[in-house]
Parts: structure tokens; sequence; C-alpha cells
């Protein structure tokens, strides 16, 4: 999802700086702890910059959140589980519906996305699909896949390029077939736990019928598709998972954000 054009940027530029480090002349070739590294780094500089909800001041929230991802975690269908951190944290905005995650599995997830939803079931979905860009390493990918060892080597150097490259970045959002990918994710991981593992289908249903600012934010990364709802419940059929999930509401979560 967007992270925000001045936090967007700086994110990126840390990804190709750091990947230029051991580049040397050769295609770069992403493994689990460099993501962990670079996903840090990314994660502080989001911390300094976005209004993140202090977490023993909403102490609350953050336990509502985390036990919705630490139920997601167990599924058998996650690689990473004890590589990866699995952090969240809670993003003071109301008026953004928007939820990201960086390399190492620093989940993001803003207050307008939180009230926005209905269900726990809802959140597990979203969730699980930011999980699966972490899981699937999507972002790393893209990154390498867009971007050559030429200009993140002008970047680390403090070229003047750098201007030019910040234009690109601002432009890169998920393949088609990455987000396929994290929607399959989604419910796979959802079938191994009580929530209703088509349940994302839900909240790009509701997207697709309203506008405005709050639907950009998340489509801005996300590129749209007539058939993802359909892909999602044949998943859904295909992983023999029909169950009804939880139902519960996110009234406890909610009550716990500020007011």
């Amino acid at each position: 999802m967007n992270k925000k054009q001045p936090i967007y940027l700086l994110i990126f530029i840390l990804f190709v700086s750091t990947s230029a480090c051991t580049m040397q002349g050769q295609a770069y070739k992403p493994n689990v702890s460099r993501d962990v590294r670079i996903g840090k780094q990314v994660r502080d500089e989001v911390v300094r910059k976005a209004p993140i909800l202090n977490r023993q001041q909403y102490g609350q929230a953050y336990q509502q959140l985390e036990k919705i991802t630490n139920t997601i975690l167990q599924s058998s269908h996650i690689r990473f589980r004890t590589d990866f951190e699995w952090k969240v944290y809670i993003v003071h905005d109301d008026k953004t519906l928007n939820a990201f995650v960086t390399p190492g599995g620093y989940i993001f997830v803003y207050t307008g996305l939180i009230h926005y939803l209905d269900t726990e079931d809802q959140l597990a979905g979203v969730l699980g699909h930011e999980i699966a860009h972490a899981e699937r390493r999507h972002s790393i990918k893209n990154l390498n896949k867009r971007i050559g060892t030429s200009i993140a080597l002008t970047i680390l150097l403090g070229s003047n390029n750098t201007a030019n490259l910040a234009n690109t970045l601002l432009g890169l959002t998920f393949s088609r077939s990455a987000e396929r990918e994290a929607d399959k994710y989604s419910v796979m991981y959802l079938a191994d736990t009580p929530y209703r593992c088509n349940a994302l289908s839900d909240f790009f249903d509701r997207m697709a019928k309203e506008s405005g600012q709050k639907k950009a934010a998340w489509l801005s990364t996300h590129p749209a598709s007539e058939d993802r709802v359909v892909n999602i419940n044949r998943q859904a059929q295909k992983t023999n998972c029909v169950k009804s999930g939880t139902g519960r509401s996110l009234n406890t979560l909610k009550n716990a954000l500020p007011r």
C-alpha cells in the first residue's frame, strides 16, 4: 500500500543504498538476512517520520492487532516465521485507508483502515495479504528488477541523479502477478486459522463500489483487477475452505484507538 511520498522515497533510497554495498559489480541476489537488515532501516525511517501510536499508551490496541497477526503467523505456509521479526505498528491517521509491510516483516497498519473494516476476519485477510508480500519478498524482487546496479551506486555516492530516480521510485507498483500471489497466500494462511479464508474478497468488493481518497491510498501501489474477488473466492474453493469465520467485530480494537 501507499507509504506517503516523503517516507516512500526515503524507504526505497534505503533499499537501494543498502543493496549497493554488497553488489560490487555483480547482480544483486537478495537473501533473508539482508531482507531483515533492510527492513530494520526502513522501519526506523518510517517510525521517525510517521505518527506511530505509543505501544505502552495504546497497549490494548496493539494486543488486539498482535493477536490477529500471531494467529496468521501460525500457518504452516509461513516460511520465515522465525527469520523475520514480525512486529506490528499502528499509524495514527484516520483519513487514510492503508497498510504496508517492509522486508523482514515490519507491518504498519493505519487507524483509517481499522475503522473502515467491520470484522477481525476482514482485517486478517488484509494482514495475510501484507504478510505474503514480505514472505514472498515482493518489494525486494521488484526493486532488484526495476533498479540496476549503476543507479544504486549513484545514490550511494550522492550523485545528482537522485531526483530522477525518485520519480521512478514513486511510480513503482506491485505487479499483477505479485498481487495475485499475495491474495492467494492470504487465503492459504487463513485456511489454517479460525478466520474466513476469503475475507479479503469482502474488502476488495467494497473498495470496488467506492471511490475517493481512501480508495486511492490502497490502489496507488496495489493495481486494481476486475477478477481479484473471483480469484480469491476460487482459491478458497480450491483450498476447500468453506468455513464462516469468526464474525467477531473490531469494536474492541477500534475503541482502544485514539478518539
